[in-house]
């Protein structure tokens, strides 16, 4: 145990990863280190796909890369953009704002031709959690009915999850956009399909497309989603940076200090072979701290900031669990989490509505139970900002609780994103 109590939260999370060959070590830093291609692909940012929506009333970025100089021309809807490739190989055109409508055709128009098929333009929505966000509704036997009515005009995105140690330029994969079929909308979170069919039904415009982007990092610290700036602004939110930091430098220092000990090893190696002995131990090294999901500002560098130039109407927010004895840091950084994400999306008012952590089954006055009652309590930091709802769900229970939960999260949807009276 040191000092520092947050290098020693950092260090058990990356418990388990101490031994690497040389070999793997000299591989993994020759592609850290190795040059960047000096010719870029023609293509768009992997958000944009077939079947996708784009969000209504707002302009909307289109983005990629292609040779630089390279002239880009997007046209969708009778609209058209025009952009121009830098010397760094990116290209950014913007959509002037549309009405909700389509399908439309988006064409972009450079180097070669792209065409993305059956765009809808309406409300995109983030859904974004830990495991209960991830849980998929196929999953929950009581879904069956909303399952069987999901129109085509929802459409859903499942981007894959990444936690980098910088800002992400694009996000992992091509994510693909799925329609709301009973077979598509199964694989997709429990939440966020109950979600958008209470919207839809509620909204006056019942045929609104509707888009949901799921990210979910099980077993995620709330320090994860946040980048490097809010935490550096704080004493103690700093000392999580600063761990990590520490971890690296360690690491990179004893990864120049194995290359003696790797020729011993070597040496031995040989000599075992000729001996017929065993084999001698491989060197090791400390937890290597970049491959740590749990790393700070992890989720933000790979999956937000890729996502943000990408035009949303709100977040729907389910996590916690994973920080029930943090209560301290999770009343520190959650408000920083809508914060930035509202900053990284230049929307001031972006509409955040998050789940309150539920009962953990313990009796009252029980550590755990002590524990999730902190953390709902610290939770409770970020409701008193502006375009933000908290839905309880301490009552919440049975085999359609994720589905109580979505539906509750449309209600508060409903009044803090679209002005409508509720009950």
């Amino acid at each position: 145990m040191t000092n520092n109590p947050m290098k020693d939260v950092f260090e058990r999370r990356t418990n388990g990863r101490s031994k690497f060959s040389f070999v793997v070590v000299a591989a993994a830093v020759t592609l850290l280190f190795a040059p960047a291609s000096s010719r870029a692909d023609f293509s768009v940012a992997n958000i944009f796909g077939d079947h996708m929506i784009l969000q209504r009333g707002v302009a909307v970025p289109v983005w990629g890369r292609a040779d630089p100089g390279s002239e880009i021309t997007v046209r969708m809807a009778e609209r058209t953009a025009a952009a121009k490739t830098g010397t760094d190989g990116l290209w950014r055109a913007e959509l002037p704002a549309m009405d909700a409508g389509g399908p439309y055709e988006m064409t972009i128009s450079g180097p070669a031709s792209i065409v993305l098929k059956n765009v809808l333009v309406g409300d995109v929505w983030l859904c974004v959690g830990d495991a209960g966000m991830q849980k998929m509704a196929g999953q929950v036997p009581v879904a069956t009915q909303i399952l069987a009515r999901q129109p085509a005009s929802l459409r859903t995105s499942v981007p894959g999850t990444q936690s980098t140690s910088t800002s992400a330029p694009d996000l992992s994969r091509r994510t693909g956009w799925s329609m709301g079929t009973h077979v598509n909308s199964q694989y997709f979170s429990a939440i966020g399909i109950a979600f958008a069919d209470e919207l839809r039904e509620r909204l006056e415009k019942k045929d609104l497309p509707i888009g949901l982007i799921q990210i979910a990092g099980p077993n995620t610290p709330i320090e994860a989603w946040v980048p490097r700036g809010s935490l550096t602004v704080n004493p103690e939110t700093k000392l999580l940076v600063d761990a990590y930091d520490q971890a690296v430098a360690s690491y990179r220092k004893a990864t120049e200090a194995l290359i003696p000990t790797y020729k011993q090893w070597r040496a031995d190696m040989e000599k075992a072979e000729q001996t017929g002995s065993a084999w001698p131990q491989s060197p090791s090294l400390p937890p290597e701290p970049r491959s740590n999901n749990s790393k700070p500002c992890g989720y933000f560098n790979g999956v937000i900031s890729p996502l943000a130039s990408f035009p949303v109407k709100g977040v729907v927010w389910s996590h916690g669990e994973t920080d029930v004895n943090r209560a301290g840091l999770y009343r520190q950084i959650f408000p920083m989490v809508i914060q930035s994400w509202r900053d990284a999306w230049k929307s001031p008012d972006l509409p955040f509505l998050f789940v309150q952590l539920g009962a953990s089954g313990a009796k009252a006055g029980e550590a755990k139970e002590t524990a999730w009652a902190a953390l709902r309590e610290a939770q409770k930091s970020a409701a008193d900002l502006p375009k933000t709802s908290m839905v309880t769900i301490l009552d919440v229970q049975g085999s359609d609780a994720l589905l109580q939960i979505g539906r509750r999260l449309a209600e508060a949807a409903l009044k803090t994103a679209y002005g409508k009276a509720t009950q």
